[in-house]
C-alpha cells in the first residue's frame, strides 16, 4: 500500500515533546513518526517496514493513530 504522508506540524522542541506528546505516544508510535518526519513523503508501508524492522500492518494501524492525534495527514495512494 502507498500512502502519501504529510507531517503537519513543525517537529515538537525537546520540551512540548516530552510534556504534550511523549505522555500519549506508545515508542513504536514514536519510532514510525520519526520515520515518517525524516521522509514526509509518499511512502510504500512495506519498504517503511523493512527500513524500521515494524511489520506493515503495524505500521498502518500506527499511521492511523498518528493522524487521529493531529501529527499526520494522509492521503491514501492505494
Amino acid at each position: 500500500m502507498r500512502l502519501d504522508i504529510r507531517v503537519l506540524d513543525e517537529e515538537p522542541d525537546k520540551k512540548d515533546w516530552e510534556e504534550i506528546w511523549a505522555p500519549f505516544l506508545k515508542p513504536r508510535e514514536v519510532k514510525v513518526y520519526q520515520a515518517l518526519r525524516r521522509g514526509n513523503r509518499e511512502i510504500d508501508l512495506s519498504v517503511l517496514a523493512s527500513e524500521i524492522g515494524i511489520r506493515a500492518s503495524a505500521i498502518e494501524q500506527v499511521i492511523e493513530r498518528l493522524e487521529a492525534v493531529g501529527l499526520l495527514e494522509i492521503h491514501d495512494e492505494a
